[in-house]
Formats: structure tokens, sequence, C-alpha cells
């Protein structure tokens, strides 16, 4: 579909929004506080895009620190 990208959760086969950087799953998954850093600087980006990339990877990590061996079937993330 248009304007989805794959989740940036690696392992994860669903589908993003094109405005969202995991699929709902994975995002509300995440802890308030980095979902709440990832969106304060993505606002950010075009004037920091550095702070982004770090908040990016920080919520990225927090789900590979989760599943240590890989993340299994879709809709198994914890």
């Amino acid at each position: 579909m248009a304007g989805e990208h794959d989740c940036a959760v690696e392992g994860c086969t669903a589908k993003a929004k094109a405005e969202q950087l995991m699929c709902i799953a994975h995002w509300k998954g995440l802890p308030l506080d980095l979902q709440r850093k990832v969106n304060a600087t993505w606002r950010r980006y075009r004037f920091e895009p550095q702070a982004y990339r770090e908040a990016r990877a920080a919520a990225v990590a927090w789900w590979v620190g989760r599943q240590p061996g890989g993340y299994g079937r879709q809709g198994s993330l914890l």
C-alpha cells in the first residue's frame, strides 16, 4: 500500500505508516519517554538531524534488548 514502509524493528513484518517510525504494536510497546523523545526530535529534524537519529536508534535498540535471540512471529512482541 502506498504511504507505508517496513517497521523499523528488525524482524517485524508489519507495516508502518509513512509518518511513523514503527508499526503500531511496536510503537505502543515503547516506554512513553522514548516515544516522546522520538517525537520531539523528529519535529526538530531539519535543524538537528543527529538528535533524531540518536532517539530513533535508542527506540530500536530498546526492542533489540527486549528480544534476545530474535523476534519470532509478528505479534509476539514480549
